[in-house]
């Protein structure tokens, strides 16, 4: 919020809503390039969603579904 904040000074033109999306657009983070999404969230690898199953040799995790914001459950 504070380098929104400091880009809306710099560009008095914009509204604060405006200034922050382009603040938040190809920002370099440890792990790449990270650009917010309209509802905040960032786009990443997203989650693993599967199954435990037991049997007589021991206990398994598999992941059948995946989960990301970009794309939802698939």
């Amino acid at each position: 919020m504070a380098l929104a904040a400091f880009a809306q000074m710099a560009s008095p033109g914009a509204t604060l809503s405006q200034v922050m999306m382009a603040t938040g657009q190809g920002l370099a983070g440890a792990s790449g390039d990270i650009s917010f999404m309209a509802n905040g969230d960032v786009p990443g690898a997203g989650y693993c969603v599967g199954d435990f199953t037991e049997d007589a040799d021991g206990v398994s995790f598999d992941c059948n579904r995946s989960w990301d914001p970009a794309n939802g459950m698939s």
